[in-house]
């Protein structure tokens, strides 16, 4: 979760070739505390990947170059939503921001074909994403569409949007998972029981920041979805590509789990992991996986992804999602 909201590089960043140099080991230090499960660095994915980042460190000549070099090395490496990137405010301050973001209207857009309601939805961030769904739910359903087709295949991932973009397909509850957090992991090598899952009340809110600290301080927290009024309880269709990542793939699972919709494109990222941010160097922040997530009816999304109901290419989605539905 929260992939997107990692900035692009700053050019008024001042380059310390003594930072760089240091940063291997603060880097190493903030994952070894931080990281979901400590194990991830002891693999052997895990050492080839720390091995490359002090060779870097050695031999670049700019931060720039570190950062580019650092993020390629973990793109390949053992697990997703590792990223450093400049530092625009501080940990405290993106931690803060995050919960009051606005996206704009490049978060989503509905259109309609006919009587067939398409609702693209391009990231999960941003409290105006959220409004703005639950808004378009009581366009499609005011005007009685004949069917949605729900477009997720430039979503990466973000936060909250993902909750009434569940919720107002629902009829009842649906369990989506649950997160582990290092207090888990520690702790534990399995995943929570049923009966360790029934003990513990669903996590609600609408805040990252609490839930990051709710993770932290307790080391799981279980996801259920409700339902939301205005309910659509016509036909969907999910669209999906290799690009869908993160809470969007929890979205689709729980779709998948409340038996509500069907997936059509490719095989989603299998980067199902929440991230927060922490400052390590002056000017530099690391974006840290804290958390990893198990799909009641899946199990581990992360390295997986999630199988489309229907596989194609995902340029060829939309056109299959409209033919499906106007045979119904």
């Amino acid at each position: 979760m929260l992939a997107t909201l990692v900035p692009v590089f700053a050019e008024a960043q001042t380059d310390s070739l003594a930072d760089i140099r240091q940063a291997p080991a603060a880097i190493t230090a903030t994952l070894r505390t931080h990281l979901f499960d400590p194990r991830v660095l002891a693999s052997p994915a895990g050492l080839a990947t720390s091995r490359a980042v002090d060779s870097l460190a050695r031999v670049v000549t700019s931060r720039r170059e570190f950062f580019t070099g650092f993020n390629r090395l973990w793109a390949s490496g053992p697990t997703s939503h590792v990223r450093l990137a400049p530092a625009t405010m501080s940990a405290a301050a993106m931690t803060a921001f995050v919960d009051t973001m606005r996206v704009g209207a490049q978060g989503m857009a509905l259109r309609w074909d006919g009587r067939i309601a398409i609702l693209e939805v391009r990231t999960m961030n941003g409290q105006d994403t959220r409004e703005r769904i639950s808004e378009a739910f009581a366009e499609i359903v005011a005007r009685g569409a004949e069917g949605l087709i729900i477009d997720l295949r430039q979503n990466d991932g973000g936060a909250f949007a993902v909750v009434p973009l569940v919720g107002h397909l629902l009829s009842a509850p649906v369990e989506g998972g649950v997160f582990l957090g290092r207090l888990w992991t520690d702790k534990h090598d399995r995943v929570p029981t049923k009966v360790e899952l029934a003990a513990i009340e669903a996590w609600t809110g609408w805040s990252l920041a609490r839930f990051w600290g709710d993770i932290e301080s307790s080391g799981i927290l279980r996801i259920r979805f409700a339902p939301m009024a205005p309910r659509f309880g016509g036909p969907v269709m999910v669209l999906t590509s290799r690009r869908s990542a993160s809470a969007t793939e929890m979205a689709v699972d729980a779709m998948l789990a409340a038996d509500r919709v069907t997936v059509l494109g490719e095989r989603t990222a299998g980067a199902m992991l929440s991230q927060r941010v922490f400052d390590v160097l002056p000017g530099s922040q690391l974006w840290v996986p804290i958390a990893d997530y198990h799909s009641t009816r899946m199990g581990r999304i992360e390295g997986v992804g999630i199988a489309p109901t229907k596989a194609m290419p995902a340029a060829m989605a939309l056109d299959s999602a409209l033919a499906r539905l106007r045979r119904r």
